[in-house]
């Protein structure tokens, strides 16, 4: 995971704390080819956040910007 992955994890997960009562949730999802790396990470810092890892090769990973906040009846999808 690259160092502004790392320094902003903590961040989200105090963020997630805060917001939980209102109904929001915070996911992360990594961008990485290494997917063991991934998980020592995050087994190392015993995250909490729900997530996903994605292969930063494929076309849709591509144009995602690095944080995005949505309301959970929004879908994400690429404006035309």
């Amino acid at each position: 995971m690259v160092p502004p992955c790392r320094a902003e994890l903590p961040a989200l997960e105090r963020l997630a704390d805060d917001l939980a009562p209102q109904g929001v949730a915070v996911s992360a999802i990594a961008l990485e080819d290494n997917l063991s790396a991934v998980r020592e990470y995050l087994a190392r810092y015993a995250a909490r956040l729900p997530g996903a890892v994605l292969a930063p090769k494929l076309p849709v990973v591509r144009s995602w910007s690095s944080t995005r906040c949505r309301r959970p009846s929004w879908s994400m999808r690429r404006a035309a």
